[in-house]
């Protein structure tokens, strides 16, 4: 009789505890989700579904702003042409 494990038996308990392993993950990253959802798991996914949220969230700021700068240079220009008539007719 010789004292070898059959290579078998030892690929099969490598295979149960890579299946332990990954379910207790598992377990980990559910319960983990559920109580922390800033954690780096929950991120990387978000960023995976939508690349570009920062981005768009920062030109959308910047669209806004731009809106409301042209809103305010429009009423300086109406202003500047108000007054320039008022001028002008302050003189005839």
């Amino acid at each position: 009789m010789s004292n070898s494990i059959d290579p078998s038996i030892i690929i099969g308990i490598i295979i149960i505890i890579i299946i332990v392993l990954n379910i207790g993950l598992i377990a980990k990253f559910k319960q983990s989700g559920k109580s922390n959802k800033d954690n780096v798991y929950h991120l990387f996914l978000n960023n995976l579904r939508s690349p570009w949220q920062e981005e768009d969230a920062a030109l959308d700021e910047l669209s806004k702003l731009v809106e409301s700068n042209d809103e305010i240079v429009n009423k300086q220009i109406d202003f500047k042409k108000i007054r320039k008539s008022e001028i002008e007719s302050s003189e005839e």
